[in-house]
């Protein structure tokens, strides 16, 4: 049974193309667009979109964003929101400053699809581009998914149960397997500088920019494949980071992850079916 069913958009509210998914939701009354994040092993909320609606905050412990800076946050004490019509409910959810952009391109926060639902399965799929909830036998929806899309052939992986996010096992062709999170919020590709020994090193490139709009520059490499489960998958250029982000030295971006299908689901005991090109 289909629960749920809404586009994906890359285009903020002032007509900019964006890396990032998006689904349009209402929050707490206010019309907003949130990231789809498997990165994410919560929602997020950023704190222009809380203010907005009114909602009663309560001070949290800071965070840190992808450059390891400090970010101060706050909780929500009650809201809820919807996509499409479908409840969501959103009480306790962090919330944080966002990137300056957002605000003016109607960027409201993160959505951690896998924590859509406890029980069903999560549909991302960025080929077509939607994002659905189906609750049915896993197969049921994988036939369906090899239907819509016959380019695309489904991976399983084993899931990480160490976090939330969808973390499995890959390498990049030629080096050890190393944990790997498959994160549709991250713009770019990187791994750890450690899991690639020997591997030549490019010029340095902007991978990326932190909350406070610091900017990232880290040396990429050329030619790299990912090796994941079955499936053997060109890449573009890649980023090298220096160090790892805690046990996890493999970060797969929207550079890779753009056109392909996530089958995911809040239980860390599931498998993820990833459908790639054949």
């Amino acid at each position: 049974m289909e629960l749920l069913r809404t586009p994906i958009t890359y285009e903020t509210a002032t007509g900019e193309l964006t890396h990032a998914p998006m689904v349009l939701a209402v929050v707490g009354g206010v019309g907003t667009r949130l990231i789809c994040d498997t990165g994410a092993s919560e929602h997020v909320l950023t704190l222009d979109l809380a203010r907005r609606t009114g909602a009663d905050l309560s001070p949290d412990e800071p965070g840190t964003d992808g450059a390891g800076d400090s970010v101060p946050s706050w909780r929500v004490d009650r809201l809820q929101g919807s996509l499409t019509g479908w409840p969501m409910s959103l009480h306790g959810v962090p919330v944080a400053e966002g990137p300056p952009p957002f605000a003016g391109w109607g960027i409201g926060g993160f959505l951690s699809p896998q924590a859509l639902h406890r029980s069903a399965w999560i549909v991302l799929d960025l080929a077509s581009p939607e994002l659905s909830v189906v609750d049915g036998p896993l197969e049921a929806v994988l036939a369906e998914l090899r239907r819509r899309h016959p380019s695309l052939r489904p991976v399983r992986l084993g899931r990480d149960p160490s976090e939330t996010t969808i973390l499995v096992h890959g390498a990049v062709d030629g080096h050890r397997e190393m944990l790997t999170l498959l994160d549709s919020g991250a713009r770019s590709t990187s791994f750890a500088a450690a899991a690639l020994p020997g591997m030549a090193l490019g010029a340095e490139a902007v991978s990326g920019r932190a909350i406070g709009g610091r900017e990232m520059r880290s040396p990429t490499v050329e030619g790299a494949r990912l090796r994941i489960g079955d499936a053997l998958l060109p890449m573009g250029p890649v980023f090298v980071t220096p160090e790892a982000h805690g046990t996890v030295e493999g970060v797969i971006g929207m550079d890779v992850l753009r056109g392909t299908v996530l089958v995911v689901a809040a239980d860390v005991e599931r498998p993820v079916t990833w459908f790639v090109p054949r």
